[in-house]
């Protein structure tokens, strides 16, 4: 499962939502969860982030019908085909898990 040290994870719009998961350091999916995962590393004041949030979201939602939350605790993702999540990389508390990822510039998404 993911780790889940320090509870909740800043949730931001138009990032999270519409089945978009807010992921952080302390709640990252593990290694071998990674690849049922989509992420989106992001800075909530980079446009070209923004941008990549809403077709990140419309993904999620379109997925949404097929799948179980994972992270939420009501759900264990067995059905699911795709995860989706969102890291804010600008938040002082990310930073490390953005760099230990290789991510530089923003936004990515990684799967």
């Amino acid at each position: 499962g993911a780790r889940a040290a320090g509870g909740r994870c800043h949730e931001a719009d138009p990032f999270t939502g519409d089945g978009v998961v807010a992921l952080c350091a302390g709640r990252f999916p593990d290694a071998a969860e990674y690849p049922d995962w989509v992420v989106h590393f992001y800075g909530r004041e980079c446009r070209h982030c923004r941008e990549a949030a809403h077709a990140v979201r419309e993904a999620a939602r379109l997925a949404r019908p097929r799948r179980r939350a994972s992270l939420s605790g009501d759900g264990d993702g067995a059905d699911a085909l795709v995860l989706y999540g969102a890291v804010d990389c600008h938040r002082t508390e990310n930073r490390g898990l953005c760099k230990a990822h290789g991510i530089w510039k923003l936004p990515v998404l990684r799967a």
